[in-house]
């Protein structure tokens, strides 16, 4: 059971799953299925014929293994099935004094469930017009029909047949559905991921420029009033990478970005932005240009406070600068971005470590 489990989670895709599952559940109705025949007392040539089934499925399986052609096996399998071996058996094992038209069913029903749409019809229509072709040869020939069932033995062997038939329905389509929600949650949760790097810079994981720029754009613009934009650069990190390199250069990015976004309040909408390499946007929702400052600036504190474990004598600082989001001297979010972005020049260029405003500037 280990064993069966551990594989079971190898298959990773679904055309896998429904493959082996598929194999697994014919391969054991058809064993089954030649020792009831022994059991009947049938003709040698109906247990022949579920065992040639069941080595079909090994055949094909290994066919699989070597290729990894799931879905084509997959179709060969069916087809080899409904349309060659069900029938030649259908004329062995008493025609319709047997349980085989039940397996005529079931067998069209898992082609069905074969991804190659275009081939998948032909194989049905083709399956099905052999099935009826020997159900025609019985009506025709009825003496080459072999193992004919007295009354008693056709009522169990259609009760056999019918259990067999119902537990291989029911268990390729149970683990199929089973397979297919897992797929279903496994491509639910890429997708979620996929999205999350799309609006994510991968270095800090705060939002990228793309996504920041649609945020500034739309949601804040439109409440521009409740928001004071500030852009901050770190200052001198150029020299830190010549220094120490680029490697620890990134830390210190992502130093900054984590305590920008530690200290964004979510429920104020407020958020935190990579600009570009060593700059960084954050939104701050605050009630007057005093407030946003004052948090700004205990930002730019707390930023020379930070210390790191390989290299504790090294201090690090920022330069920021600004602005009110709904200063009427902005025409677009662009405009405002250009603005912080000067502002934040001006601090560099005055001796850095200190935040810049409109006022100020």
């Amino acid at each position: 059971m280990k064993f069966i489990k551990e594989f079971w989670k190898e298959q990773d895709t679904l055309e896998r799953k429904l493959f082996w599952s598929s194999l697994a559940v014919i391969t054991i109705v058809a064993v089954l299925s030649s020792v009831f025949t022994v059991l009947e007392g049938m003709d040698a040539a109906a247990s022949i014929g579920c065992v040639g089934c069941a080595l079909v499925c090994l055949g094909v399986g290994g066919f699989a293994v070597r290729t990894s052609l799931y879905s084509q096996c997959y179709l060969v399998l069916c087809c080899v099935l409904s349309g060659l071996m069900l029938p030649i058996m259908f004329l062995f094992c008493g025609g319709f004094t047997g349980g085989i038209p039940l397996y005529f069913v079931a067998s069209l029903f898992l082609i069905a469930f074969s991804e190659r749409t275009g081939f998948q019809v032909w194989a049905f229509i083709i399956s099905l017009l052999l099935q009826l072709c020997a159900i025609g040869i019985s009506w025709i020939h009825p003496d080459w029909v072999l193992s004919q069932l007295e009354r008693d033995d056709s009522y169990v062997d259609m009760v056999v047949s019918l259990i067999f038939t119902g537990m291989a329905v029911y268990a390729t389509a149970s683990l199929t559905v089973n397979a297919y929600i897992q797929e279903r949650k496994k491509n639910a949760k890429l997708l979620a991921r996929m999205d999350y790097l799309s609006t994510r810079d991968s270095l800090t994981e705060v939002y990228n420029r793309r996504h920041m720029g649609s945020i500034l754009a739309n949601a804040v613009w439109i409440r521009r009033n409740d928001f004071y934009l500030l852009m901050l650069n770190i200052d001198n990190l150029k020299r830190v990478n010549e220094t120490l390199g680029h490697t620890f250069g990134d830390q210190v990015i992502m130093s900054v970005a984590h305590l920008l976004d530690s200290n964004a309040d979510p429920s104020s909408n407020e958020c935190v932005g990579r600009y570009d390499g060593d700059t960084f946007v954050y939104v701050i929702g605050a009630q007057s240009e005093v407030d946003a400052y004052a948090k700004a600036d205990k930002i730019r504190k707390a930023v020379v406070q930070m210390r790191w474990e390989d290299h504790p004598h090294v201090q690090v600082t920022v330069s920021g600068g600004i602005a009110a989001c709904g200063n009427r001297s902005f025409r677009d979010h662009r405009q405002m971005l250009a603005k912080v972005e000067e502002l934040m020049y001006s601090a560099k260029s005055q001796g850095k470590n200190q935040i810049r405003n409109m006022v100020e500037n």
